[in-house]
């Protein structure tokens, strides 16, 4: 098994935006995330919500630790790779962010690596589907 720091040095080449419903009595009824598979096709999910880490809220995990129940409806192909700190770090906006429904809630989460994707990636090298 990969140590977090050898993770966060590898490069992603796809970024798959997913959701989930949540509970009925949860905080945000849809909870959002986004799966990131690296050149070598091991693929990690990254999401933010409340008490879901130990140090704080937004978490990378292997995709093996989630549920089926997650569902993919957008998904970015690469035509550069992004080395995965660099999305990890759009995603938890800083160290110790706190999950905030209202402020800081898993599609804010979201919204930020797609923004860094769009951002560091040529419109041309970028195939959504």
């Amino acid at each position: 098994m990969k140590q977090f720091k050898e993770i966060l040095c590898l490069q992603v080449v796809k970024v798959e935006l997913t959701q989930r419903i949540s509970k009925s009595d949860a905080e945000e009824p849809i909870h959002y995330g986004i799966i990131l598979t690296t050149q070598n096709q091991e693929q990690y999910v990254v999401h933010n919500g409340y008490k879901f880490g130990k140090a704080q809220d937004f978490v990378l995990t292997s995709i093996c630790n989630i549920s089926k129940s997650w569902k993919i409806y957008e998904t970015y192909e690469l035509g550069k790779p992004i080395k995965l700190e660099v999305l990890f770090l759009a995603g938890c906006c800083g160290q110790n962010m706190k999950y905030n429904p209202i402020y800081n809630n898993s599609k804010h989460a979201q919204d930020r690596i797609v923004q860094k994707v769009k951002e560091l990636s040529n419109q041309s090298q970028l195939l959504v589907q």
